[in-house]
């Protein structure tokens, strides 16, 4: 049970955009196999962001790097 009271209670938070991109990313080393997978990840955001027609919110994950 949580005793006391909540620092973000009463305060305006921002309403989420109409559209959410979700990127999983596994990037455990920087050689061999994965070397160019910043670069590959660099694009993929860059790509998102020049195609997206409208705001909004990217969640980027990283699995187990």
């Amino acid at each position: 049970m949580r005793v006391g009271w909540s620092p973000h209670k009463g305060r305006q938070v921002e309403p989420p955009a109409s559209m959410t991109v979700a990127v999983l990313n596994h990037i455990p080393w920087l050689e061999e196999y994965y070397v160019q997978s910043l670069e590959v990840l660099e694009l993929c955001l860059a790509s998102i962001r020049a195609t997206a027609d409208r705001p909004f919110d990217l969640l980027v994950f990283d699995n187990g790097s």
